[in-house]
């Protein structure tokens, strides 16, 4: 038998050592950890490697909406030229887009930053997704 028929084998619970008490097929999670689907494995499926599921954007977006730019222009007048973390600077962010009445979430704000940071407007020091390590200031 082939590994995809034995693989079905075992997931329809005629497995080795007999009778699965419950089948599934064990599946990664993007934060870490396995999850288990009921459904067999088909000639479809490709082999996927667990850092492929949280996809990186290979340039920064540019902003692509009025509110973008007007979130980018509330974030770098909240940065200084003296390093700050990156949770200093979204709440600052945010604090400044509330008194704009605008609404932006932490995560759609650091996603801002990050776009601000690759375009070389901020400069960073440390793993900018680790908001309360990394250190961030404007350029200059």
């Amino acid at each position: 038998p082939t590994i995809l028929a034995a693989a079905n084998d075992v997931l329809a619970g005629e497995g080795i050592g007999g009778k699965c008490a419950k089948p599934h097929r064990p599946s990664f999670h993007p934060r870490g950890g396995l999850t288990a689907v009921s459904s067999p494995i088909s000639a479809d499926d490709e082999p996927v490697a667990p850092n492929a599921m949280v996809a990186e954007p290979s340039a920064p977006p540019p902003p692509s909406t009025e509110q973008e730019a007007s979130t980018d222009a509330i974030i770098l007048a909240s940065a200084t030229t003296e390093w700050i973390k990156i949770a200093v600077l979204i709440a600052r962010a945010t604090d400044g887009l509330r008194a704009q009445s605008m609404v932006a979430t932490p995560p759609l704000i650091a996603v801002r930053i990050y776009s601000l940071i690759e375009s070389g407007k901020l400069d960073v020091t440390g793993n900018m997704r680790r908001w309360r390590a990394a250190l961030v200031r404007l350029k200059g």
